[in-house]
């Protein structure tokens, strides 16, 4: 199971627009960004992240067999 190449660049650009104002967006070079520049930190509250994980949205994936 993987996500949709569509799901991921949705979650990219949410948490780039997310990210807008913090430090890790500001033109930094870290560790904590990959090579296209997204960081690879949840921006948002524990709360979100256990209700996305506890109902994903299986659209957004694709069988890989």
């Amino acid at each position: 199971m993987a996500p949709s190449a569509a799901a991921t660049q949705r979650f990219n650009a949410d948490l780039r627009e997310a990210m807008k104002g913090t430090v890790w967006v500001s033109g930094c070079r870290s560790w904590y960004l990959d090579k296209n520049g997204n960081p690879a930190l949840w921006q948002w509250s524990f709360d979100r992240f256990r209700d996305e994980m506890r109902a994903p949205d299986l659209a957004d994936f694709a069988l890989a067999a």
